[in-house]
């Protein structure tokens, strides 16, 4: 797990901080319209609700990916994307919370063009 997050951190820190200088509005709205599919965290542990926050964490984050603007930082964190997430999907409500209000806060930061705020772990 370990070497799965090290890997995560060279791949994301640095791709959000480039996609917050790359905000169009049209990069505007596909982040807020990504959020907005899941406004909120599972309130259990339905299955159908931890599936959707899931899918949901796979597409903001690839999508930042695709801003950010390179292709092979994309496929490597697409092919890795399964085992780098695993170590998250303990779906108790504290994840799915932490998760919305992360989510939240990067995509302030991406349209702020906050470069720190939206590499911050």
């Amino acid at each position: 797990m370990d070497d799965l997050d090290a890997l995560r951190l060279l791949l994301e820190p640095p791709s959000a901080t480039l996609a917050a200088t790359r905000m169009t509005q049209e990069n505007v709205l596909l982040v807020e319209e990504e959020l907005a599919t899941c406004p909120a965290a599972p309130a259990d542990n339905a299955d159908d609700d931890c599936k959707n926050l899931t899918a949901h964490d796979q597409r903001l984050h690839e999508l930042i990916l695709r801003i950010a603007g390179n292709e092979a930082v994309l496929q490597s964190f697409t092919k890795a994307h399964c085992h780098l997430r695993l170590f998250r999907l303990d779906f108790q409500q504290p994840f799915g919370v932490q998760t919305i209000i992360e989510h939240r806060a990067i995509v302030d930061a991406l349209i702020a063009g906050d470069e720190a705020a939206a590499s911050a772990r």
